[in-house]
């Protein structure tokens, strides 16, 4: 599906200006053909294979030129076996041009993959075609930063393990397409054979996208259709939604816990140091009062008589 073609050998309201390269009609650019003959939805792709490394950076870059008002769509992701469902990466925006764009340009669009890198991995760059018949897909310039390291062996191949549902209509053709790894830049062998359509997980889920690490599986309702089992925390039909984290009330019932238990402390401590000084400060009143009540002078007896006393004497 993606095809390696020079600048000059296309009309030019059917590519790029020019190749990203060397910015001229003689340098070279994969694309994606669009034209009559090409069903809606096909999906075609270009791979590598990467080793697993624990260093940190690794990316990969590449550059894009999509014109087109009803364009396809561009998929970046990887598996561990092929056979897989392909599993999406994040990738930076990127815009299509509309059809009757006078100015459209090269993007550049960078994908970090270090975090999937734990085993031989495949990454895989492909684009599934829309409505527009005219649409332009072209693909340049694939690098990977030094901390990548290029697998020169083979990954698994894991065959379809689900049952089929045979259809029974007019034959069609599809288009498969399988990757041939090397050393130098990542080409693609194309094979079309027509046989009768039939529909299969893999198919379905080689073009329909789970994010946030989600599964694709076949729809248990609907022939054809495939959905998405999230991992836990994501919602969505396409697992593109993070769930909400639920609020824990342990903080609240521990703090009025611990209130509770303060107060009780509290009342505790008045009673036990507090207490006793309100009563010696009562006791301290009562006794200022008695002296407060008591006059001012020597104590004399009124029934004792000074005069008689001397008389006596």
């Amino acid at each position: 599906m993606w095809e390696r073609y020079r600048a000059n050998a296309l009309s030019f309201q059917h590519r790029p200006p020019y190749d990203h390269t060397t910015r001229s009609l003689l340098g070279h650019f994969y694309m994606l053909r669009t034209n009559a003959t090409v069903p809606k939805d096909t999906f075609g792709a270009i791979s590598t294979y990467l080793a697993a490394t624990a260093e940190r950076g690794c990316t990969m870059r590449f550059w894009i030129y999509f014109k087109g008002t009803n364009n396809g769509e561009l998929v970046v992701g990887y598996r561990y076996a092929i056979g897989d469902t392909i599993i999406p990466l994040l990738i930076t925006d990127y815009q299509s041009c509309s059809t009757n764009a006078t100015v459209c340009s090269w993007q550049r669009i960078n994908v970090l993959i270090d975090s999937v890198l734990t085993q031989p991995t495949e990454i895989i760059i492909g684009a599934r075609t829309g409505a527009d018949r005219d649409a332009i897909m072209a693909l340049d310039d694939i690098t990977f930063t030094p901390q990548c390291v290029k697998f020169n062996g083979t990954i698994p191949t894991r065959p379809p393990t689900e049952p089929t549902t045979p259809y029974t209509g007019t034959p069609t053709t599809s288009t498969t397409t399988t990757t041939t790894p090397y050393t130098g830049t990542p080409t693609t062998s194309t094979t079309t054979t027509t046989t009768p359509t039939t529909t299969t997980s893999y198919r379905e889920c080689a073009q329909y996208i789970c994010y946030n690490n989600g599964i694709c599986k076949p729809s248990p309702t609907e022939v054809g259709k495939p959905i998405c089992e999230c991992q836990p925390g994501y919602t969505g039909a396409q697992c593109e939604t993070k769930e909400p984290q639920k609020k824990s009330h342990l903080g609240g019932i521990l703090g009025g816990i611990f209130g509770a238990l303060a107060v009780i402390a509290l009342i505790i401590v008045g009673y036990i140091f507090v207490l006793p000084k309100i009563r010696a400060a009562r006791s301290g009143e009562a006794s200022a009062l008695l002296r407060e009540s008591l006059p001012i002078g020597p104590i004399t007896n009124p029934a004792y008589s000074e005069t008689a006393a001397s008389s006596d004497a």
